[in-house]
């Protein structure tokens, strides 16, 4: 944009940059094809964004300052660069206001992180970034273990935390899992010695080597270096095990019926859903998600063995397991494992057999960003009872068209071509009473040194109608200005049309006239409109168009 540069010429630059990380990256050189297709359509995306963000600039006051809040709506609604606003203000000789850019961004962040009671950067003093804690829920969903730490809901340290509030707790075991890898984490509750009292676990995060029990005493207190034995939420444990595997199975599936440019980009597991983020640069069609979620389920029904190795992580890349572009691991890494159809990285907990899962379904694919698809997903009950949901709606369809649910779809064609033809003779219809409508009103012109004027008030016409009648009217009138005025209880919509013939006579333009009668509105000057509240002196109004043609005349 600062080089004046009009066209995209990124493409241009990528064999350079192919040069450059081809011999760290190898991957660079086998995707030329694949990144050319996506630098080209993000620059042209950038450029939209430009384009919306200029115009948005012009609509500003010329000899004013900036103002923050100008600044934050250009960048945060349209994606306008910051840096670019500040130097198109400084071509013009105007300032911006960076510091009440720097509020409004600080009140979105502030805005952003209220949602949330317990944050991980309140944390960073806490003697709870000291603490490590043992994760044995691979095999445990219930342990016995000792408190490490209390935090309260800012993230202080304390030494207790009494009945009725809210905190964190870490303990030296643990077999809550702590979000991680798209897996949410645990719920399920501790108990204290002697079950004189109970913390409900909301939610499971790592902060550093620790990991942070939140949640709320729901009766008795807690205190440091209590013991206790932390037991999760089972069933959701399980339901969410069933959907980790499912996105590894969906994961390997994809990659074999789309190819090698499906690469994973995100992930969230969850107990009811999962949801699946890919690259990919365009929408699956209906055929493809078939095939997709045939195949996984073709897996699920083998009930093959879900294994799980521990190895260095140089040996796992050398077994084919696949692992995420820019992900960290440590030394030591989870290999999962189905038969030979999908080996992946992962520190997550998952199903024993791919059967356990039961039933694979796919409720949604859309994209969520420029060549990033997202697949939704439910397994076992969860499946079942969408399925059930579905069929139901299928069944309330059918009972509409009064037919079978197997002959809904060649009942819905019928009825779709029935409401093409009607479409089609309520069409004809309208035009012909159109017709008729212009023919009748053609009587009511009148004519003023050559020009045919005809201004008429119609009773329960829309703007659309009216638009209509009006070129009806166009096409057979020669020198007119004409003026249709569509009434709706103490509402009126107007349409005028002007000859460009006349524009040049000095007759007053179409956006004049509806501003008469309306006060507002606006368009070409041979063709405008405009609505309101009927004025009460419309006729008044009416009456002022004749005579304005008429002062015209004499001029």
């Amino acid at each position: 944009f600062d080089l004046g540069v009009e066209q995209n010429f990124m493409e241009e630059l990528l064999p350079v940059i192919v040069d450059i990380y081809s011999g760290d990256f190898s991957e660079v050189a086998g995707s030329r094809e694949k990144v050319i297709e996506i630098l080209v359509k993000e620059e042209k995306l950038f450029r939209q964004t430009l384009r919306k963000g200029l115009r948005e600039l012009t609509k500003l006051p010329k000899d004013k300052p900036i103002g923050g809040e100008a600044v934050f709506k250009l960048y945060d609604t349209y994606g306008f660069p910051v840096d670019l606003t500040a130097d198109i203000a400084r071509e013009h000789q105007l300032t911006v206001d960076d510091a009440g850019f720097m509020q409004c961004m600080q009140r979105q962040r502030e805005q952003s992180q209220a949602a949330s009671t317990f944050r991980t950067h309140d944390l960073s003093k806490s003697p709870a970034l000291h603490q490590v804690s043992v994760f044995s829920g691979y095999t445990e969903n219930r342990q016995s273990a000792t408190v490490v730490a209390l935090l309260s809901t800012s993230g202080e340290s304390v030494s207790a935390l009494l009945f009725g509030t809210k905190g964190g707790i870490v303990l030296d075991n643990t077999p809550f899992y702590a979000e991680s890898g798209g897996q949410v984490g645990d719920r399920g509750q501790l108990t204290f010695a002697g079950r004189q009292g109970v913390f409900r676990v909301d939610d499971t995060q790592r902060v550093g080597q620790a990991i942070v029990h939140y949640g709320e005493v729901l009766k008795g207190e807690c205190h440091a270096a209590q013991s206790v034995v932390a037991e999760i939420d089972k069933p959701r444990r399980e339901a969410i095990r069933l959907n980790h595997t499912a996105t590894h199975l969906l994961h390997a599936a994809l990659k074999e019926i789309l190819g090698s440019e499906v690469q994973q980009k995100g992930s969230l597991v969850d107990a009811a859903r999962a949801r699946f983020d890919f690259s990919y640069s365009k929408a699956l069609t209906s055929e493809e998600v078939q095939h997709v979620e045939a195949r996984v389920n073709a897996m699920i029904q083998q009930n093959v063995l879900v294994q799980t190795d521990l190895m260095s992580l140089e040996a796992a890349q050398r077994t084919g397991a696949v692992a995420l572009f820019g992900e960290k691991y440590a030394e030591d890494v989870r290999v999962l494992s189905m038969g030979d159809f999908s080996k992946e990285l992962c520190g997550g907990t998952h199903a024993n057999r791919t059967g356990d899962l039961g039933l694979f379904k796919i409720s949604a694919e859309y994209g969520v960003a420029s060549g990033v698809r997202r697949i939704e997903m439910l397994t076992g009950s969860y499946a079942l009872a969408w399925v059930n949901q579905q069929l139901h709606v299928l069944e309330h369809v059918a009972s509409l068209l009064k037919t079978t649910s197997s002959d809904v779809v060649s009942q819905l064609e019928l009825f779709v071509q029935d409401m093409k033809n009607t479409e089609r003779a309520l069409t004809d219809l309208k035009r012909a009473s159109m017709q008729e409508q212009a023919k009748n009103l053609l009587t009511d012109v009148s004519q003023i040194q050559g020009i045919n004027l005809l201004v008429h008030e119609l009773r329960d016409e829309n703007a659309q109608s009216l638009r209509s009648l009006l070129d009806e009217l166009r096409g057979r009138l020669d020198n007119a200005v004409i003026v249709l005025i569509g009434i709706q209880r103490d509402k009126m919509q107007v349409v005028v049309g002007v000859n460009q013939a006349l524009l040049s006579r000095g007759v007053p333009t179409a956006a004049d006239l509806v501003r008469h009668l309306c006060g507002k509105g606006g368009g070409r000057a041979d063709m405008a409109q405009g609505g309101g509240a009927v004025p009460a002196d419309l006729a008044e109004k009416m009456l002022q168009i004749r005579r304005m043609l008429e002062e015209n005349a004499k001029a």
